[in-house]
């Protein structure tokens, strides 16, 4: 998910949660007590109440003024039973419409004014899941009378919710309506924000499984979803259903999201332990029980058995959390088994001081402090397994990245080997082509030339002869063409092959000597070319110039200088100095410049010419 998609939901969830502050007009009600201020005329707020215990028989007992709001599970003394709240307002003019708006109250609620009943929500026993979470708008009218007015607010405490009354309002409907409204849409606007925030957590993780394939990621997604059809269940005012029907949708939404977060939980652990895996079929089989429980006693007193239901598993996955924590150390582990205990540990106790106790509503219940707090942990639970991920994606495209620039270089070397294979191909079959039409065409003519002369006639020898070293010097040329990738060694005794006829009908005696590593060495074809041409243009200058009747050839490696040594030698005439500056000496040294080596010239020991050649060998 990119950022910019992340910050456009987080800017929706801002927006839904700062609607409740934006939309409906606000209104500043009067402040009143007990005595009798006039309803008519403003909205009166209430924040002080007579509280009355409701005896068995119906006889009221005052026990005192309390100021509201007024929780029973912080009350002192504890409440548990039926309570009465008594206020009195006062009304100068009958015929202006008015109404009451209680922003919490419950969880079983009785409106009485002046004796006459004007509202009920709930029975004992059956009460809804978010009776005291939700607004009551009250219209008054006949029980109102003009002058001093009783009001009655009858609270039984069910054990299944907490109960209390908040601050309420009394005053003109036109008037209190938009203070009504306005609680309306804040109280939906921050379930609506919780709801968003459980699908998108729900998406990340579907998103997360997409890339990870990780079971855990599957869990979270689907207990993500079980909580926000439990907040869905809120947004509602009037239930579509019948309320046990409600009641028990509303339960069994709560007992799934437990155990696909016990799930999610048991799965967060990289190794699979005995308690992680004993959790889940503990939580599978308490949870089918529960689910049992609560369909038989819809809401009863008895139905704090569930809770029990759901304890036992959750306590049982935090265990394994923390043990397997102390195996590997992970963040997310020792997060979700604290979490789990803190859960476990506030479930305990609004079970054993909230629900089973014979005082009943004595003790602060934890859990609308802790379920938020779990709703914090999920997510940055959820930022911390896609901080994970972003860590090892970006690890991952490092790999890559290295992977992809080995690669390229590899491919790169393939394509320029390619390349020149292709090149050395295509070299290869042009040298052939003209080699070729040098041997049909030049060479044809030459052999045709030389079978037309008559070698008895003196001038007709002579012609002879230069027409046998031109066909020498074209065969030695196409040898070396058709030999472009042989080694030095091969070129050499190719060479000597074509040479050694003309050198016996001169009466030239040819000493050869190859030193036995030359024919290992391996150089470029380039190389060996350039090295055999000048050997060529010695040993034909030795032919055609030298008058010599023997000669020497030698090839040896010098160990010490790391370089090949060349030489070939005669007993003719010698090098005049016109002939330093013909063209096939400089030929011999252009050549020898071209592949770095070193030429000299100069008397040999059997009393004519010296050619020394020395090329530097690489190192091995």
């Amino acid at each position: 998910m990119s950022s910019n998609v992340v910050r456009v939901l987080i800017g929706l969830i801002i927006a839904v949660i700062a609607l409740p502050w934006t939309i409906g007009p606000a209104v500043a009600p009067a402040r009143a007590e007990v005595e009798a201020p006039d309803a008519a005329r403003a909205v009166l707020r209430v924040y002080q109440a007579d509280l009355h215990a409701v005896q068995p028989t119906g006889e009221l007992q005052r026990i005192g003024r309390v100021a509201l709001p007024h929780a029973w599970d912080v009350a002192s003394p504890p409440l548990r039973g039926t309570y009465a709240y008594r206020a009195f307002f006062t009304v100068t003019d009958p015929a202006v419409p008015l109404a009451m708006y209680l922003p919490r109250a419950g969880n079983v609620l009785t409106v009485l004014v002046n004796g006459r009943l004007a509202a009920q929500v709930g029975t004992f026993g059956h009460t809804l899941p978010n009776y005291n979470l939700t607004p009551h708008w009250i219209t008054l009218p006949a029980q109102v009378a003009s002058g001093a007015n009783q009001l009655d607010v009858v609270i039984t405490g069910a054990p299944l919710g907490a109960a209390g009354l908040a601050d309420f309002y009394i005053g003109p409907q036109a008037e209190l309506r938009p203070l009504y409204e306005r609680r309306w849409v804040w109280q939906n606007g921050a379930i609506t924000a919780l709801f968003s925030l459980m699908l998108i957590m729900s998406l990340v993780a579907a998103l997360l499984w997409w890339h990870t394939k990780t079971a855990a990621d599957v869990w979270f997604a689907a207990a993500s979803l079980a909580w926000a059809g439990y907040l869905l269940f809120e947004l509602f005012v009037d239930p579509p259903l019948p309320a046990v029907a409600w009641y028990l949708v509303h339960a069994l939404s709560f007992h799934l999201f437990l155990w696909l977060l016990c799930g999610f939980l048991a799965r967060l652990a990289a190794r699979r332990t005995v308690v992680l895996d004993a959790s889940r079929t503990v939580h599978t089989v308490c949870m089918s029980a529960g689910v049992l429980i609560e369909v038989v006693l819809v809401g009863q007193p008895g139905a704090a058995l569930v809770k029990l239901l759901s304890i036992a598993p959750a306590a049982l996955t935090g265990l394994g959390m923390l043990l397997a924590w102390r195996q590997e150390r992970s963040t997310i582990l020792l997060a979700g088994g604290l979490s789990t205990v803190i859960l476990v540990s506030s479930a305990l106790w609004d079970l054993l001081n909230v629900q089973l106790s014979h005082e009943g509503y004595g003790a602060l219940s934890l859990s609308p402090f802790v379920y938020p707090a779990l709703i914090v942990v999920m997510a940055l639970t959820m930022v911390g397994r896609l901080a994970s991920l972003s860590q090892r994606l970006i690890e991952t495209n490092r790999q890559l990245e290295i992977e992809l620039h080995h690669r390229t270089q590899e491919l790169r070397g393939v394509l320029e080997n390619l390349h020149s294979r292709d090149k050395r191909a295509a070299l290869t079959q042009e040298r052939e082509r003209i080699a070729q039409e040098m041997h049909d065409g030049p060479g044809s003519e030459l052999v045709s030339a030389l079978a037309l002369l008559d070698r008895s006639q003196p001038h007709h020898r002579l012609i002879a002869d230069a027409i046998e070293r031109c066909l020498l010097e074209m065969k030695s040329t196409v040898d070396l063409l058709s030999l472009e990738d042989a080694s030095l060694s091969d070129l050499l005794a190719a060479m000597r092959y074509r040479l050694q006829p003309a050198l016996e009908r001169l009466g030239i005696d040819l000493r050869w000597h190859m030193a036995d590593g030359v024919a290992e060495i391996e150089l470029e074809a380039g190389v060996n070319r350039h090295l055999a041409r000048v050997v060529q243009e010695a040993l034909s200058n030795v032919i055609q110039h030298s008058n010599a009747t023997a000669a020497q050839f030698s090839c040896d490696i010098d160990t010490r200088r790391q370089q090949l040594v060349i030489e070939i030698l005669d007993n003719g005439d010698g090098l005049p100095a016109s002939s330093r500056s013909g063209r096939g000496l400089q030929g011999m040294k252009q050549r020898a410049r071209q592949i770095g080596a070193a030429l000299e010239l100069g008397a040999s020991q059997l009393g004519g010419a010296c050619v020394r050649l020395t090329y530097p060998l690489p190192a091995a």
